[in-house]
């Protein structure tokens, strides 16, 4: 499946889960932006790297005070949209982790094997964790709009995405038990 009718495919689900919703669904965009804020005014545990405020909004990199990988302010958000739930976070950590990637710099065709290889691990790891039903993509979306916060970080993901026209994506990485980081 090309790059683009994957991400076509992705985009249909969100729209046949925004018709769902129009239908009955039991979220409303408070509560929307309240899992879009559910961080803040969380009690996170000792040590976890703080919020970055404004500072962390203005470079396309953010701030990561702990060097994990992962900008602080999305990684503080997974963790209090699920803090008892080890494996959920580290399906949108990765999720986090391809968007971190694709704006990273600016991407050549010699990226796209790295792009496509992550991404086949991240999806196959995040429906593995979540399920491939319209309503487990929520949070794939969740995760897009927190980390793609600022124009230019989705003007960059944009103008990398493009690269990719052509090219094939999609969950096609083995459900072998190696999917999801350790």
């Amino acid at each position: 499946m090309s790059r683009a009718r994957w991400i076509g495919f992705l985009v249909i689900f969100a729209f046949i889960g925004l018709a769902a919703c129009t239908r009955g669904c039991s979220q409303t965009q408070s509560e929307g932006n309240d899992v879009l804020n559910v961080d803040r005014g969380f009690q996170f545990p000792p040590g976890f790297p703080p919020d970055p405020g404004e500072a962390g909004r203005k470079t396309l990199e953010g701030i990561d005070s702990d060097h994990d990988g992962l900008r602080d302010d999305v990684q503080r958000w997974i963790y209090a949209r699920f803090p008892n739930d080890e494996r959920k976070r580290k399906a949108l950590r990765q999720v986090a982790l391809w968007y971190q990637f694709n704006i990273s710099k600016e991407f050549s065709e010699q990226d796209i094997p790295k792009s496509n290889k992550q991404l086949d691990r991240a999806l196959t790891c995040f429906m593995e964790v979540f399920g491939e039903g319209v309503d487990s993509f929520v949070d794939m979306d969740y995760v897009k709009a927190k980390f793609l916060n600022t124009f230019e970080r989705t003007q960059r993901f944009l103008k990398n995405d493009a690269i990719f026209d052509g090219t094939t994506a999609g969950p096609t990485y083995p459900r072998d038990g190696t999917e999801c980081e350790q």
